[in-house]
């Protein structure tokens, strides 16, 4: 279950990345 976590800081990474 805490890995869904990890996924979706993995996402807001790569969002900043664009930013």
């Amino acid at each position: 279950r805490e890995r869904k976590r990890e996924k979706e800081r993995e996402g807001e990474r790569e969002r900043e990345k664009e930013n």
